[in-house]
């Protein structure tokens, strides 16, 4: 099992596909860590491959949080279970760690989740995105954010930008 910055993993364990919170009130998806919504196309190939060939027990499992299912990643992968009428599927359990927020693990898992080879990775536009979100929290707290703070928060989360496409992204935030 992978090992987080921002949560404590609990396990793999089974839940009801139907009690994984991933919309709200008025049902959208809930995917904060991308910029724009489930990709539909991407749903129905992981569909295919689902019915095809089952389940891959290689991969990890979409990510929920232990205390109310709220899904932290997976969210395709979610929503094919649910076209798919499933009833009961696996996921990642984590529990955050203390002195982290919903949004710490939102930045680590929400994007960083995401570069195993049957993802739709996210894109700098995610990462920006929501490095706009931390700079906020920051200025709320009265910190204020400076281009090395970024390049550190780009550090705390995997993924596969080379450095120039991270500087390019910190400066278009700032």
């Amino acid at each position: 099992l992978p090992e987080y910055r921002t949560v404590e993993v609990i396990g793999i364990q089974n839940r009801k596909v139907d009690s994984i919170n991933f919309k709200n009130s008025e049902g959208q998806i809930i995917n904060l860590a991308r910029s724009t919504g489930t990709d539909k196309e991407n749903v129905k190939g992981i569909l295919e491959s689902i019915k095809v060939q089952g389940w891959d027990v290689t991969k990890i499992p979409p990510i929920i949080e232990e205390e109310n299912d709220t899904a932290y990643d997976g969210f395709t992968r979610h929503e094919a279970l649910l076209e798919k009428k499933q009833e009961v599927a696996p996921y990642l359990v984590v529990r955050k760690k203390e002195g982290f927020t919903t949004d710490d693990v939102i930045d680590e898992i929400g994007l960083g989740a995401n570069l195993h080879l049957h993802s739709k990775k996210a894109t700098i536009t995610d990462y920006k995105k929501r490095f706009r979100a931390f700079i906020i929290r920051e200025e709320e707290k009265g910190n204020q954010v400076t281009i090395n703070d970024g390049i550190k928060w780009f550090a705390s989360i995997p993924n596969s930008f080379d450095d120039e496409k991270i500087e390019r992204a910190i400066d278009d935030v700032f």
